[in-house]
């Protein structure tokens, strides 16, 4: 068994680290490719994040949740109503 190797080894390991290089750039570019989606997609994420946020705050305040009324603030006693007047606990 000898160290060196023959012309024949040498031309096939040749072919595979130049295969391999080949494979090693193409996957490279598509690493790239791939960030460059993914930052766009963030991106889009974001935008469409805050459009969702704003179109549901703004449905939510025209039409529903708890809101300030300054005619009735919190812890005033309700206007009497019709059977509050029946059983005379109209104040």
């Amino acid at each position: 068994m000898t160290d060196i190797l023959t012309t024949t080894e040498v031309e096939l390991l040749r072919r595979q680290v130049d295969r391999l290089t080949a494979e090693l750039v193409d996957m490279q570019r598509q690493n790239g490719d791939l960030r460059e989606l993914a930052a766009r997609q963030d991106e889009r994420l974001r935008v469409v994040q805050s459009m969702n946020e704003a179109a549901y705050k703004e449905a939510y305040n025209a039409a529903a949740g708890p809101h300030f009324c300054p005619g009735k603030p919190f812890g005033a006693r309700p206007r009497p109503g019709i059977r509050d007047l029946a059983q005379g606990d109209a104040s």
